[in-house]
């Protein structure tokens, strides 16, 4: 009976897991299609997660989501999206600087891209006095 148990719960713990990375593997193309929206907030939100999500699964390919913010950091239709995708781009492309951010549950964006330029602002003034 015992091993019936331990069974059934190796199997929901298998199927669950292979349910999340699933979930895992869609997610930069559910942002790449967000990043591509006519709607000012959810470009900013899907900046926002893309940057957590590379925090969270370095190991994901995103290269789709750096090009994307490249180009977004570019011809954004707004200065914050080209701020905030310049940021994002930047640390994607730095993943030792990306190492220097804390993995928490960030929930405030502006926060979060506070903290970014603040980290990306000591890494140029330290590269200076170098």
């Amino acid at each position: 009976m015992k091993s019936l148990v331990l069974l059934v719960g190796f199997l929901m713990i298998s199927s669950a897991y292979a349910e999340v990375s699933k979930i895992v593997k869609r997610a930069p193309a559910n942002y790449l299609v967000a990043l591509r929206s006519e709607n000012q907030e959810v470009i900013e939100s899907a900046i926002f997660y893309s940057v957590k999500f590379k925090l969270f699964y370095e190991d994901q390919d995103c290269e789709t989501l750096r090009k994307e913010l490249r180009d977004l950091s570019i011809n954004g239709k707004s200065e914050s999206i080209r701020l905030k995708a310049f940021l994002a781009s930047y640390f994607l492309n730095s993943p030792e600087l990306l190492t220097k951010i804390q993995k928490l549950n960030y929930k405030d964006s502006n926060a979060f891209f506070q903290m970014l330029a603040d980290t990306l602002q000591e890494k140029i003034l330290a590269d200076r006095s170098e």
